[in-house]
C-alpha cells in the first residue's frame, strides 16, 4: 500500500528493510510482548496447551519409549549446542546480558546470560520468592578456553553494582568458611561471589591435601544454597560475638574456570551427593569469538539502572523479633504463575520425575541432576518474570523451563565424558574429549600422529588400549587413510 504514496521512494525502502536483524541489538516479537507486559499489558486468559514441544530445537514428548538402559527420557531430546533463541532472555537477565555483549571486546553470550542469571538473582534477593519458599540464588559455572573473553562479564556486573550503589554485596574468594560467613553477616545475608580460576579453588578445596577450613568452606556453600528460604543457625561458638546467624541468606555465585580446570576437580561422589547438580553450566564452545569495539563499562545505560532502581533490591523487610533475631527480617513478595506457565511448569515437572525415577532404576548417578531441573526452573522465571507487572506468564516460563532443560544436559554429558576416579578413565575420557573437539572444529577425523601429539603424557600402549576400547564399544570409529603410500588411521566419533 506504501507504493502508493507521492514520496514513496523504491530505493530508500529497500535499504531499510535490507537494514532490519543486522543491529547488534536486535528486538524480536518476545521482547516488544515483555515490554508490553511490563507497562501493564494483561495477556488473553486463553493461552494455549502446553504440549512439552516448547520448540523445534527440544520436541520433547512426555512417556517416548526411549532405551532406558542408555538414557533417561528426556535426555536424547536435548540438542548438545546452546540454543540461540534461549540467548534472548526475557526480563532483567536479557537487559543485563545485552549490555555485557555490547560492550565486550570479545563477543560470550553464553556467558554473558550466566552472568546475568547471577546478578538478577542478587538484585531480585529478599524481593521475590514463589509459593514453595524458593529463592533467587544461583550457582553458575562460567566455562571457556583461555583468551575466549571470560573475564568481561565478571567486570561489567562489578561495574553495574558499583553504578547502582550495590558493591557491597559483591564479594571476591574467600580463604575460609568464617571469612564467607562474616561477609554475609555484615550484608543481611545477600552477596554475590565473583571468583575466577574457580576450578583451581574448588580443586583446593576438593582435593586430598585439603585442609579443614578449606573443605569447610564447601560444605557451609551447599548449606547455606540450601537455606535460602530459612534461617541459617550453624556453628555454636562459647563467645555469642562469633556465632553467626543468617536469616534466609541468599548467596549468588558466578565463577569462570577453563573446562578442563574444572572437570578435573571433580570427582564421581559430586555428582551423586548433589553438589554439581546445584550449578549450572554455561560452556562456551568458541575459542575464537568475533571482536568489536569495546564499549563503556564503567557506564551503564541509565535505563538499565533505573530499572535496577524499580526493583528496589535487598529493601523488603519486616521488623526483628526482640531476643530472638536481631536483623531485619526479609519479607519477599510470592510471585504467581498465570494458567498457562502453571501448565508449562506441571509438564516440566512430571517429564523430570520420570527420568529421575528411570536413572534411579537403572542404577545411575544422574538422578539428583533431574531432581533439581525443575526448581533451577522457577528460580530462572523469577528472575526473568515481568517485574512490572509482577506475574509470571507462558513466554517467561517456557524460556525458563528450555533453559534448566538445557543445563540439566549441559550437567549429564559433563559427567559422562569428564567425571572419573581411576586414571584410567580419566584418560579415556581425555583422549575421547580431544576426537570430539577436533571433529567439531575442523569437521574431520584426527590423525593418529596428531592424537598422540596431544596426549603425549600418555604412555603409548595404554593410549592404543583406549582407542581400540573406544571403538569396540562403538564410541569412535577407525578410519584407514593413505598417507605418503602407507595406512595409517585417523579418528571420528560415531
Amino acid at each position: 500500500w506504501s507504493r502508493k504514496a507521492p514520496n514513496y521512494d523504491v530505493k530508500g525502502m529497500q535499504a531499510k528493510w535490507n537494514s532490519f536483524g543486522r543491529s547488534k541489538n536486535t528486538v524480536s516479537v518476545g521482547t516488544i510482548f515483555h515490554y508490553a507486559i511490563g507497562y501493564g499489558y494483561m495477556p488473553p486468559k486463553q493461552e494455549p496447551i502446553f504440549d512439552f514441544e516448547l520448540t523445534a530445537d527440544f520436541q520433547i514428548t512426555i512417556g517416548n519409549n526411549l532405551n532406558l538402559s542408555n538414557s533417561t527420557p528426556l535426555e536424547n531430546a536435548i540438542n548438545s549446542d546452546f540454543p540461540e533463541h534461549l540467548l534472548d532472555a526475557p526480563g532483567l537477565p536479557g537487559e543485563i546480558a545485552n549490555w555485557i555483549n555490547s560492550t565486550s571486546i570479545k563477543r560470550q553470550p553464553i556467558l554473558a546470560l550466566g552472568a546475568a542469571i547471577c546478578a538478577a538473582g542478587t538484585i531480585f534477593a529478599h524481593r521475590v520468592r514463589n509459593d514453595s519458599n524458593l529463592r533467587t540464588n544461583f550457582m553458575v559455572l562460567g566455562l571457556a578456553e583461555s583468551g575466549a573473553g571470560k573475564n568481561h562479564a565478571r567486570e561489567c556486573i562489578k561495574s553495574l553494582f558499583q553504578y547502582c550503589e550495590l558493591s557491597q554485596y559483591t564479594f571476591g574468594k574467600f580463604a575460609s568458611d568464617a571469612g564467607l560467613l562474616n561477609a554475609l553477616d555484615t550484608t543481611n545475608g545477600v552477596g554475590l561471589a565473583l571468583m575466577d580460576e574457580i576450578g583451581r579453588e574448588i580443586k583446593c578445596l576438593n582435593g586430598r591435601g585439603a585442609g579443614g577450613h578449606e573443605t569447610r568452606l564447601l560444605t557451609l556453600m551447599m548449606e547455606i544454597y540450601s537455606e535460602a528460604g530459612t534461617t541459617y543457625d550453624g556453628k555454636r561458638y562459647a563467645s555469642v560475638e562469633n556465632t553467626k546467624i543468617l536469616t534466609q541468606p541468599c548467596l549468588n555465585i558466578y565463577g569462570t574456570t577453563v573446562p578442563k580446570r574444572f572437570y578435573d576437580s571433580m570427582t564421581s561422589d559430586d555428582s551423586i551427593d548433589g553438589f554439581l547438580a546445584r550449578w549450572l553450566i554455561f560452556s562456551s564452545e568458541d575459542i575464537d569469538p568475533p571482536t568489536q569495539q569495546r564499549g563503556s563499562v564503567e557506564l551503564p545505560p541509565e535505563t538499565l539502572a533505573a530499572n535496577i532502581r524499580f526493583i528496589s533490591p535487598m529493601k523488603s523487610f519486616k521488623e526483628p523479633i526482640p531476643g530472638v533475631v536481631s536483623a531485619p527480617i526479609p519479607n519477599p513478595k510470592i510471585i504467581t504463575y498465570t494458567d498457562g506457565a502453571a501448565d508449562i511448569l506441571y509438564k516440566l515437572t512430571v517429564a523430570c520425575n520420570e527420568s529421575r525415577i528411570a536413572e534411579i532404576r537403572r542404577g545411575g548417578n544422574l538422578a539428583t541432576i533431574w531432581a533439581r531441573t525443575r526448581e533451577h526452573a522457577i528460580k530462572l522465571a523469577m528472575v526473568a518474570h515481568p517485574y512490572r507487572h509482577g506475574v509470571i506468564e507462558t513466554v517467561t516460563m517456557s524460556w525458563a523451563c528450555e533453559v534448566a532443560l538445557h543445563l540439566a544436559y549441559v550437567a549429564i554429558r559433563a559427567i559422562r565424558e569428564n567425571i572419573s576416579d581411576s586414571d584410567y578413565e580419566k584418560n579415556l575420557n581425555r583422549i575421547f574429549n580431544i576426537i570430539k573437539r577436533y571433529n567439531e572444529r575442523n569437521k574431520v577425523p584426527i590423525g593418529h600422529g596428531k592424537l598422540s601429539d596431544a596426549v603425549r603424557n600418555i604412555k603409548q600402549r595404554e593410549c592404543n588400549e583406549i582407542l581400540q576400547h573406544l571403538a569396540q564399544s562403538d564410541r569412535i570409529q577407525a578410519v584407514e587413510q593413505n598417507y605418503n603410500g602407507k595406512i595409517a588411521y585417523a579418528y571420528t566419533i560415531s
